[in-house]
Formats: C-alpha cells, structure tokens, sequence
C-alpha cells in the first residue's frame, strides 16, 4: 500500500515536471521530452512494480531532468545547431536567416520548395493569414488592426510573431534582437501568401517590423520554416531513458 502511494506521489510530481511546464499539456505535440515522460509516468502507473523497478524510473527521471533543455521559447536543434525550434508556435526556423539570399518572390518559393535541410524536405516560406481571419486588409495600421503595418504580431503572422513576441523587437526601433539566430538582417522577408493586388506578394520588413504588399518581382530575403519539432540528440537520448523504464516495467509485471 505504501509503495502505491509512493508510485502516485512520484506520478503526480513526474507531472509537475515536464520540460515544457504549463507551456503547452502533455502530448498533445509529439516531441520526444513528452514521450519519455510519458513512458516514465507509465512506469509508475504500475502499482504492482517492484522496488527495484522504481528505483531505475527514478533513475531515468533523474536522467531525463539533467539532459531535458531550460525552459525557453527558442531552442537550438540539429546536430550542428543549425535550426531553431519555437516552443510558442511549434516552428523549427532555419537558423541561417539569409541561407536562402536575395529572390525574387517566385524564385523564392522554388528555393524553399526544393530545399532539403536537416534531415527534413517539408520546407516553406513563413506563413501570413488575415488578421480578421477572412481576407487581407492592406489598409495601414500601427496597431496591427489590419494586415499592412506595424504591431501585427499575432501568431497570424509567422515573421510577425517571431519578431514581436518570440524574439522581443519593438516597432520603430529597429532590429534589436536577433536571439540565437544568424545573419538575421534588417531587409524585406518574403512570406508564402500573395497579395490582393494582383504581381505583389506579401513581405516583413525586420528593420522596422512592419508588413506590407510589395511587386514580387522585387528581391527580397527567403527565410525557410517549418512545422513540428526536429528534436535534437539529448532528445533522443531522454526519450529513450523513459521508455526504458516503462519497458522495463511491463516486463517485471508480466513475469509476476
């Protein structure tokens, strides 16, 4: 009885300590921190474990605890750190902010389309939808009330997001921080969406923070995103501390 409640208490803290915090619930992103989690807490789920057993989850825990990165909205990944992963949006950037140079908006997407880049082929330029949620409003706004202007930080806008919120710039300053990112300029970004007037598409202006229509024909940076995750080696490595010890508990059951 006494080792149920230890298993219960050490579930509820297990819980409690999750790398990603309140930031986001437990598995409902499939990283690899959250399953070895996950697969630790499975361990302890087990009430009739023996002792030994829960001394190595608790091992594990203790593993999982020293490799698990420090809580942050911007984390390094890939073997060469050459890719960011934003915990807020689930975003892994190319760290290289002018990997793709100077193109023109078709150019672009030809670039960013074809690219294979840490392991990964499902690249593209960022993404930018209406703020009202229905279509672009180009009239400016400093407040972000419409899709052409300063403020639009919401997580409607990917470049907007990052440079206001992930990445703390205010507008009018100019590009003050860059984080862990690289040649990061102060230059037009293009992002995926076409504008409403017909030969422009939608660009970020990162020297000011503003965001605007513009000719595609112009050049502009290709900044290459994606969707998900690339969990990096200590990832890895904490993922499989967790399931070790869930594993290892099933065994000890079934034997029993």
């Amino acid at each position: 009885m006494a080792q149920s409640r230890l298993s219960r208490l050490l579930l509820a803290g297990l819980l409690a300590l999750c790398p990603h915090g309140s930031a986001r619930p437990l598995h409902t992103r499939f990283c690899l921190e959250c399953i070895a989690w996950l697969g630790a807490a499975g361990a302890f789920r087990n009430e009739m474990m023996t002792m030994k057993t829960l001394k190595l989850a608790i091992a594990s825990l203790a593993l999982g605890a020293l490799l698990a990165p420090a809580e942050a909205s911007l984390l390094l990944r890939g073997g060469n750190n050459d890719m960011v992963y934003d915990t807020t949006t689930g975003l892994t950037w190319v760290r290289n902010a002018s990997l793709g140079g100077l193109r023109s908006w078709a150019d672009a997407k030809a670039w960013v389309e074809n690219l294979e880049f840490g392991g990964r082929n499902d690249w593209r330029l960022p993404g930018l939808t209406p703020v009202d949620g229905v279509a672009l409003n180009l009239d400016f706004s400093d407040d972000g009330s419409t899709d052409s202007g300063f403020n639009n930080s919401g997580l409607n806008s990917e470049l907007g997001f990052l440079f206001y919120s992930s990445l703390g710039n205010n507008a009018f300053d100019g590009l003050t921080e860059t984080g862990p990112f690289q040649n990061l300029a102060a230059y037009a970004y293009w992002t995926g969406t076409a504008s409403p007037y017909g030969g422009e598409a939608m660009h970020f202006f990162t020297a000011f923070g503003d965001q605007g229509s513009s000719s595609t024909d112009n050049l502009y940076y290709a900044w290459a995103v994606r969707v998900g995750d690339v969990p990096e080696p200590q990832s890895a490595a904490l993922a499989l501390a967790g399931l070790a010890a869930l594993s290892l508990a099933r065994r000890r059951r079934n034997r029993g």
